[in-house]
């Protein structure tokens, strides 16, 4: 149902514990840019990638931001999510994306 990481694995004589999580595990780095003081979201999602080697798959609207620093690759993902008025999620194929409720 995805792709996961293998974390860690206990063996017993008669089973296998393996524990793993998804892509958003990747996410637990310092967030460490250099591209300057004011950044579009698609730069900072850009910046995600190239850190966490995690693919994005989706649309960003068209804003800035100043420059972000002290902050993990997790938390900077949650700050580009909620300026999207969504959740950060990581798809059954590995990439993260943004979702965001939509009107009925």
């Amino acid at each position: 149902m995805g792709i996961y990481n293998i974390d860690d694995i206990e063996k017993t004589d008669y089973t296998i514990k393996i524990t793993a999580f998804d892509n958003m595990m990747k996410f637990e780095k310092n967030f460490i840019s250099n591209l300057g003081d004011t950044l579009t979201l698609q730069q900072v999602v850009n910046e995600l990638v190239r850190i966490t080697g995690v693919q994005f798959t989706g649309n960003l609207p068209a804003y800035t931001v100043k420059k972000l620093e002290g902050f993990s690759c997790r938390e900077i993902l949650g700050y580009v999510a909620s300026l999207c008025g969504g959740n950060a999620i990581i798809t059954r194929d590995g990439k993260f994306t943004i979702v965001t409720p939509k009107d009925n």
